[in-house]
């Protein structure tokens, strides 16, 4: 059973015990009272937001086994039949907690780290690691100094892996996340100019995504995309092992003979060293034949054969609101890659939305893209004029920047008359349901913050899902 003693969990923290025993212990954690089970111990998270300290009761009252508050809060001496630690900063103590759990349970941890496709390149990892034993992996994007320790909480003896994804908006994230983790397998998806705000450059976030390869130093491997200029250089630069993926470089994992199977699938021909494989997933785009090199190449370190590999990659489906296809009874159909959007991923998706045949009419909702920094207008702009390039008849953007956007379509030559403008997503996901039609195929994409799953979901309560 996976869990620390309250002792253990003191000890780790370097808290003190406020009320209730320190006898015990904490079978799972949580920072978020609503989604709290019976039996687990409350972290009470100061945010930006929300002070989880407000929440303390709630969590005790649902069931609770205890918590973990900080200095500040010592009004919970009082409260009787539930254990509270007090620290210095509930952050620190909660990652703390799980690197402890991870340093007891001393087996391979595969951290991804990239600018886009990590959380599918994470799932593509685990699905094809289950070909070597039993393993955990963060769900869905529990990525950062939260989502990591939480994940890392879970392991027991029953795993034989773990594989977690590591984001970063600032420099010196990644270095405590590694620190947390303690990763043995390092794999780099790609650096794109994502977090702007943040950061001087697009070199400077390359920079930071380093940091995984230089906590690292010469132990462990680095899996990294030969491709991508930025990443070859982080991969190049590593003293320890490493192992390269690629389509159009001189990799040691590549793919050869990329064949869409239209909105359904992708085929490639997988090769390493004398060995060579058809494989086939369920997913389209050039974007995710990558994400799959570097799911294979985990899967070559690991000792697996590319056979068993394309096995494991068979089973495995696109992760929620990641390029799912979505066939509606009226007879049109949409691409639901709402989850998240930068200017590069953006144009991946364009270009792989252009390549599919047989539709009457394609329409694109683009939510704005955040976090840009100055380069915001000009990015944007860019994009618009992309788009106008591929095959698209309807052009909604969505957010005040993307004005920007719709600014970069026209100017291309896309008609004003099919560039529409929304304040939110909401708005935009009605609109389409006015012009989606038999025959139709729509693209719905955006940052995370704008939200553009609202229109998708927009789409679902008017419209029937086929199959349903």
């Amino acid at each position: 059973m996976s869990g620390l003693s309250f002792k253990e969990i003191i000890e780790a923290t370097g808290g003190r015990l406020l009320a209730g025993s320190a006898e015990g212990d904490a079978p799972s954690l949580s920072i978020d009272s609503r989604t709290l089970n019976a039996g687990d111990l409350f972290f009470a998270i100061s945010g930006p937001h929300f002070d989880g300290h407000s929440f303390v009761e709630e969590a005790l009252n649902r069931g609770a086994c205890g918590a973990v508050v900080s200095q500040d809060h010592s009004q919970f001496r009082g409260l009787t039949g539930a254990t509270i630690i007090q620290v210095a900063d509930t952050t620190r103590a909660l990652q703390e907690v799980g690197a402890l759990a991870r340093a007891r349970w001393r087996r391979p941890v595969v951290a991804v780290t990239g600018s886009m496709g990590k959380t599918t390149t994470k799932d593509m990892i685990a699905k094809v690691l289950e070909g070597v034993g039993s393993v955990l992996k963060s769900q869905g994007n529990l990525n950062n100094q939260f989502g990591l320790p939480l994940t890392l909480y879970q392991l027991d003896a029953s795993h034989d892996l773990a594989v977690v994804e590591m984001g970063m908006n600032h420099p010196g994230e990644l270095v405590r996340l590694c620190e947390i983790a303690e990763p043995s397998v390092g794999v780099y998806t790609n650096v794109a100019p994502v977090h702007l705000e943040n950061f001087s450059s697009v070199e400077a976030i390359a920079a930071a995504k380093a940091e995984l390869a230089h906590y690292m130093d010469s132990r462990g491997t680095v899996i990294y995309n030969m491709d991508d200029p930025y990443v070859e250089r982080i991969g190049r630069s590593f003293r320890g092992a490493t192992l390269s993926y690629g389509v159009d470089s001189a990799a040691e994992v590549t793919a050869h003979d990329i064949v869409a199977g239209g909105l359904s699938t992708t085929r490639f021909t997988a090769c390493y060293r004398d060995q060579a494989q058809e494989v086939t997933i369920a997913m389209i785009g050039k974007h995710n034949v990558y994400n799959a090199l570097a799911a294979i190449a985990t899967g070559v370190h690991f000792g697996l054969n590319l056979s068993l590999i394309a096995r494991q990659m068979a089973t495995l489906c696109p992760s929620a609101r990641r390029g799912e296809v979505l066939h509606f009874i009226e007879g049109f159909t949409l691409i639901d890659d709402s989850y998240n959007s930068n200017p590069q991923a953006l144009r991946e998706m364009i270009t792989t939305f252009s390549q599919i045949t047989g539709y009457r009419r394609r329409m694109v909702a683009v939510g704005a893209m955040l976090e840009l920094g100055p380069q915001s207008g000009e990015l944007h702009r860019e994009c618009g004029r992309f788009i106008a390039r591929a095959p698209v008849d309807e052009l909604l953007c969505v957010g005040e920047e993307s004005r920007r956007l719709g600014e970069g379509a026209m100017a291309e030559g896309l008609s004003p008359s099919h560039v529409h403008f929304f304040p939110d997503a909401v708005s935009a996901g009605a609109f389409l349901c006015t012009l989606a039609g038999h025959g139709d195929l729509l693209l719905v994409k955006g940052s995370r913050g704008i939200r553009m799953d609202r229109a998708v979901a927009k789409i679902k309560e008017t419209f029937k899902l086929r199959g349903d």
